[in-house]
């Protein structure tokens, strides 16, 4: 339960850093914010992506570890991963 309200958090946070990226990039074709704006807004995006998917990649392989340890791994749990 943990994971997957982690990552709903890790998908509104790449919502809401693309939302304040766009708004940067408005503010800068303005003349109200800098370049270093844009590109601390830009890194926010891709470490927000960053986060998701690396909190996905655990949730996966979490659940898979569980399943295995109580013995009921099988074959289509693997192909429904990819």
């Amino acid at each position: 339960v943990a994971g997957i309200s982690k990552i709903d958090a890790d998908k509104i946070a790449v919502t809401s850093s693309a939302s304040a990226l766009d708004s940067t990039q408005a503010g800068y074709k303005a003349g109200t914010k800098t370049l270093l704006d844009v590109l601390t807004a830009e890194q926010n995006v891709y470490q927000a992506r960053t986060n998701l998917a690396a909190d996905l990649y655990s949730y996966i392989n979490n659940t898979l570890a569980l399943k295995q340890a109580a013995g009921s791994l099988s074959g289509a749990d693997v192909v429904g991963v990819n």
